[in-house]
């Protein structure tokens, strides 16, 4: 997405407030940018590896980036962007997001922030192997942007809602019938 005339050195002023510091992507990948140079180079940091790289501007993708839950230490936390008004920043940031529980953002480690943001997540099956195993200590997982399973093999919705149960031995679900507006999206998420 182009958004800044190349032309007007204004332009790199406006870019640099609106753009460092901020999580953005780039070819569908998670980056934090550091610097945007003179000639709209951006500076970057890939979030799934830790690594430093750059690229043109126009490589950019500064459209909103997509949140939900993100698995991290054992649980699947339920991340959302804070409404604020006040923000002149484009990007996505520590301070413009939050989960339900209000848990400190900042302690989670950027690979994990990747992965929500690029939708990476385990199948289902994966999950309530995780969840059923003797060994594990995994208290929730999620395998979707909205759907998470807790141990007791409650089905999450948006961390908000108890939405139904898990048949873990025929991998079948079971709806309360209030919420029979998200089999939907239940039923994409279990096929992506």
């Amino acid at each position: 997405m182009k958004l800044y005339d190349l032309n007007d050195p204004l332009n790199l002023v406006y870019a640099r407030t609106r753009l460092i510091g901020t999580i953005v992507t780039r070819k569908g990948k998670a980056i934090n940018v550091m610097d945007i140079t003179e000639d709209f180079t951006v500076v970057y940091i890939t979030l799934s590896t830790g690594t430093q790289a750059h690229c043109p501007w126009e490589e950019l993708d500064i459209t909103p980036v997509k949140l939900g839950y993100l698995n991290y230490n054992r649980n699947a936390h339920y991340i959302f962007r804070l409404p604020m008004r006040r923000d002149w920043k484009q990007g996505l940031r520590n301070t413009t997001m939050s989960t339900v529980k209000g848990k400190n953002i900042e302690r989670i480690p950027g690979r994990y922030l990747a992965k929500l943001i690029e939708g990476s997540y385990p199948k289902l099956n994966k999950v309530l192997e995780h969840l059923c195993s003797e060994k594990s200590k995994v208290s929730t997982m999620a395998f979707s942007r909205n759907f998470a399973v807790n141990k007791y093999m409650e089905l999450l919705y948006k961390d908000k809602f108890t939405v139904g149960k898990l048949d873990n031995d025929n991998g079948t679900y079971e709806l309360d019938p209030t919420f029979h507006w998200v089999v939907e999206t239940l039923e994409e998420d279990l096929a992506a």
